[in-house]
């Protein structure tokens, strides 16, 4: 699971606008990520002296206490890796942020339209130039062999008679393991969720939450266990949380 801090010093846009376009952006470029909110650059700044790091940064340029240009310039001095990416509704600052080794230039606008295309190529691009990959043990042929999965094209393990199958959009593969518990005990599943006995889903793909199914991003319904159902909707939301600088 990537992470995402994007920090802007007006709360109320950050609910109104910016939370629900990095959802729909997330969720279209179909990437599952812990997105923290900052409204006070300083916050962000001791976030990064924390040793707490981030994959991708979004600053507002504008901003009173300390604008995003002076706290992109503290980031970079602790940490280079990172994608940068500004906003802003003054186009000519494009220009000005370039020493900041910037990956996107986002604009605000009314609609939200371009910031959503925006975002989500900002993700997708993310993506696919830092692929996150798994090794799993499977049986293929009667034998077994390892296979490197990206992390973002895994949409379930079942467990079906005893035998745990992994799900991707287009193809299944069967693993070693022999249940749901040596799948959690072998393997790193962080960003999943255990939503029924037999069913463990990738949280980045779940689309709709319902009473009795779940959907994934590719139109598969799946059933979710009426006890395991709020533990799915508390997961889901902490994909979205909200750090409010002081």
């Amino acid at each position: 699971m990537i992470k995402i801090a994007l920090c802007d010093d007006d709360l109320v846009y950050i609910n109104s606008v910016l939370k629900p376009l990095v959802s729909q952006a997330l969720k279209k470029a179909e990437i599952q990520a812990e997105v923290c909110f900052f409204t006070d650059g300083n916050e962000l700044v001791k976030e990064f002296q924390e040793h707490r790091d981030f994959d991708i940064v979004i600053l507002d340029i504008d901003m009173p206490k300390t604008n995003g240009k002076a706290v992109a310039e503290q980031l970079r001095m602790m940490n280079s890796e990172f994608t940068l990416a500004f906003i802003t509704a003054l186009s000519n600052e494009a220009i000005s942020t370039i020493p900041y080794s910037i990956k996107s230039f986002i604009p605000k606008d009314v609609s939200g339209e371009r910031m959503l295309e925006a975002l989500e190529k900002l993700f997708k691009d993310y993506s696919v130039q830092n692929p996150r990959y798994r090794v799993f043990e499977i049986i293929k042929d009667k034998s077994a062999e390892l296979i490197r999965i990206n992390n973002d094209d895994i949409f379930y393990f079942q467990n079906r008679f005893e035998h745990i199958y992994l799900y991707t959009k287009t193809e299944q593969f069967l693993l070693t393991v022999r249940s749901m518990k040596q799948l959690e005990q072998r393997y790193d599943l962080t960003g999943f969720c255990r939503i029924h006995t037999d069913l463990i889903v990738n949280i980045g793909k779940v689309y709709e939450i319902m009473k009795n199914d779940i959907v994934l991003t590719n139109g598969k319904k799946l059933p979710v266990s009426r006890r395991r159902r709020n533990d799915l909707i508390s997961v889901f939301a902490d994909l979205m949380t909200t750090k409010v600088g002081e």
